[in-house]
């Protein structure tokens, strides 16, 4: 009997994770992209009732469209990643294509053209991106998974590689925020549209700071995909006017895979600052790790090509202790005695320049000399 609450307890936790993984992902509809399509015959008429089958190379999970009268075909909504498609149709030969990648929020056209013969006859195809999208009139650029991975970013604020689009730059904070934390971003412009005016998207969720601009909410880098810097114009799924920052989260594949890292930086190397006598303090470490799989548990649920998993986690520690400008009287000026001549408001007594203020008298307006 408790083996057996047991087994029935586990399959209730099952069940809460996949309506929450359905869930996210039918919250999350603007990081995801769509397949389009025609199919036609070797007459270029289309092909009606054709099966269009969109396979995840990571996940193998299929996405099935059955084309309409015209021959086209729509598959949405895609989750970034490399996909394959597979066309099969009564009366003509299977054709596949293969080596697809689906950017973040991207619309990816792939037109085919299928061949008379039995459809137990396959024929692969290679297809290439085209230079043009025709389907969207969005502008943006995608910063790719291996961009995020090998590129060098201080701080490990991911949205600081928008900087390579063009058109984008990003507002560090200010004062003494950009030492203690490089990686957040306070305010941005994008093609001259002001911070205040610009979306932060991360999984379909806006993380915007709405008053300055900019956003204090990410992810590490590890755990992201890919994200883009979409400029103008936009579909009816995004709302205010100016552009956004589009990122998306990794998923867990069939294959385990994970990692764990630390980065170091401190002031061995460091230059002193030339107002200070000894080098400021500073000692960052940036630690964590990630691992992703099918969620599987032995001999109850086999989530191969079903359900997945990732999990991640960065930790930040920082002692630092930095270099403080300022400007202080000077011992004649905290005496009473300034280079300019200054007027008693209430008696309107006037103090020539280089005279002793009285003690009580010192909180006065400044005023030109006065004339002879």
């Amino acid at each position: 009997m408790k083996a057996r609450k047991i087994i029935t307890g586990v399959q209730n936790v099952l069940v809460l994770v996949l309506l929450l993984g359905v869930a996210l992902s039918a919250y999350g509809q603007v990081e995801t992209g769509r397949f389009v399509g025609h199919i036609t015959d070797a007459q270029s008429a289309g092909v009606p009732h054709a099966i269009v089958k969109a396979t995840n190379a990571g996940t193998n999970i299929v996405q099935t469209a059955i084309t309409d009268s015209s021959g086209d075909f729509v598959i949405t909504p895609v989750s970034a990643g490399v996909y394959s498609l597979s066309v099969t149709a009564t009366g003509f030969q299977t054709i596949n294509a293969s080596n697809i990648e689906v950017q973040v929020g991207q619309i990816v056209r792939e037109d085919l053209e299928l061949k008379v013969g039995e459809a137990t006859t396959t024929i692969e195809v290679y297809t290439e991106i085209p230079l043009l999208s025709t389907d969207t009139a969005t502008l943006g650029t995608v910063v790719t998974n291996q961009q995020l991975t090998d590129l060098p970013l201080n701080g490990r604020g991911f949205f600081r590689l928008a900087e390579l689009t063009p058109g984008a730059a990003l507002l560090p904070p200010t004062g003494n925020s950009l030492a203690i934390r490089p990686e957040i971003v306070d305010g941005n412009t994008i093609s001259g549209i002001r911070g205040s005016a610009i979306s932060f998207l991360l999984d379909g969720v806006d993380v915007s700071e709405q008053h300055q601009g900019g956003t204090f909410i990410q992810t590490s880098i590890d755990a992201l995909q890919e994200f883009s810097v979409q400029q103008s114009p936009y579909s009816a799924e995004f709302n205010r006017g100016g552009a956004f920052f589009n990122a998306t989260t990794k998923s867990g594949t069939n294959r385990y895979h994970g990692g764990i890292f630390e980065f170091i930086r401190n002031d061995k190397l460091d230059a002193r600052n030339f107002f200070s006598a000894t080098r400021a303090i500073l000692k960052r470490n940036q630690f964590g790790g990630d691992i992703g799989g099918p969620l599987s548990i032995p001999h109850l649920y086999d989530g191969k090509d079903k359900t997945f998993f990732f999990l991640d986690y960065e930790g930040f520690r920082q002692t630092l202790k930095p270099l403080s400008v300022g400007t202080l009287p000077t011992q004649n000026e905290q005496n009473g005695i300034l280079v300019v001549a200054v007027r008693n408001p209430l008696t309107g007594q006037i103090y020539p320049a280089g005279s002793a203020i009285p003690a009580g008298r010192r909180k006065l307006a400044l005023v030109k000399p006065p004339s002879v």
